[in-house]
């Protein structure tokens, strides 16, 4: 008989495991497939974020060697020009050469003239080469002025010209270092590319292999839940305890009581004696409401009693504060009337004397 009603227990849990569990009757998913498949989700992104943190290391550091790369060669390109143009400029000159007279557009005009100043030992009395007036250094200081004008003009030129191919070797290097680092980005991107793509093939035949795994797995469980329906099924049918069977409810020790996991429910005896109880505890809260609506009512109106009461106690608490004032105002009053009085009898009548002037010169005439 125990071992009768322990595997009958045994299997309603069972039965309620299978039936009651709302998830996998109407749902039929497999809670462990897709917690494994989520942790290799979670590990993929995982290692794609550390390659792709790797990648963003590996990049800034590149660019950074480049940039100092980069600004290095800059200075030491402008090192060199600037070492060029100063040498070109200190040794360099065209006035400096052996062969400058041989090409001096200026040769004639420094050429001795038939007569240098006034003491020119060229020229003797007969010579007719001095009158009043004239300036033999003005063609020189013109010619001189000249230079100097052309030389500056010469200088600036050659410095404005420097200055456009230094801005140009600039703009150059720019463009080709910018064309360079295009190219770097062009093929990190390229690689990252290839990764991304990789990594999708890989997570395909992952969902692949998951998806026939998991085709496999419900067609083993459709399996197994047709044999279990059938055999519920035959529980069903034959089950007494399923198919209610008043008979079994009968208690081997009395009609007045029952089997508990055989019972069934009540007669409509019992049911009505039920009912007839409820009645009287309904009319008895009805009874014990009326009651507490009643004490209610008796505390209202106390209460609006002593909230009469407190009215009146403090209109007659104002009544008195007012009288108060007003008692403390009139002694006020009466108060500034008489000090006015009194100031008034002593500017008025007290002191109506006022001293003289013997009064003043008298002090400091006598030692008494």
């Amino acid at each position: 008989m125990a071992a009768s009603i322990e595997r009958r227990q045994r299997e309603e849990a069972e039965r309620k495991q299978r039936i009651f569990n709302a998830k996998f009757r109407s749902i039929g998913i497999d809670k462990s497939a897709l917690d494994s498949q989520i942790a290799e989700k979670e590990l993929i992104k995982q290692n794609e974020a550390a390659r792709q943190r790797e990648f963003d290391e590996q990049s800034l550091f590149f660019s950074t060697f480049l940039k100092q790369q980069e600004i290095e060669r800059q200075r030491q390109h402008h090192l060199l020009e600037k070492q060029d143009k100063e040498f070109n400029l200190t040794f360099l000159r065209a006035e400096q050469r052996k062969d400058f007279d041989l090409s001096d557009p200026l040769r004639l005009k420094k050429d001795v003239p038939a007569r240098i100043g006034d003491d020119d030992p060229r020229c003797g009395p007969s010579s007719l080469q001095k009158f009043d007036g004239e300036d033999l250094t003005a063609a020189e200081r013109v010619a001189l002025q000249q230079a100097q004008m052309a030389e500056w003009v010469r200088q600036k030129i050659s410095e404005k010209e420097y200055m456009k191919q230094e801005e140009r070797d600039e703009l150059m290097a720019y463009v080709q270092q910018q064309e360079m680092f295009t190219e770097i980005r062009r093929q990190m991107e390229q690689e990252q590319a290839q990764r991304n793509r990789d990594a999708q093939v890989a997570t395909r035949d992952a969902n692949l292999y998951l998806a026939e795994e998991r085709r496999l797995r419900d067609a083993q469980d459709r399996r197994v839940e047709d044999r279990s329906a059938q055999e519920d099924v035959m529980h069903q049918t034959t089950s007494a305890f399923l198919n209610e069977d008043p008979a079994k409810a009968n208690s081997t020790f009395g009609p007045h009581r029952v089997v508990k996991y055989e019972w069934k429910g009540m007669n409509r005896d019992q049911m009505q004696e039920i009912l007839n109880t409820q009645e009287a505890q309904k009319r008895e809260r009805a009874l014990i409401q009326e009651q507490e609506r009643q004490r209610e009512r008796e505390y209202e109106l106390q209460s609006e009693a002593c909230r009469r009461l407190l009215i009146a106690s403090q209109r007659e608490m104002e009544r008195k504060r007012n009288q108060l004032r007003a008692n403390v105002r009139d002694y006020q009053k009466s108060q500034d009337q008489e000090f006015k009085a009194r100031y008034a009898h002593l500017n008025q009548v007290v002191y109506t004397n006022p001293p003289a002037e013997e009064y003043f010169t008298q002090w400091g005439t006598s030692s008494r």
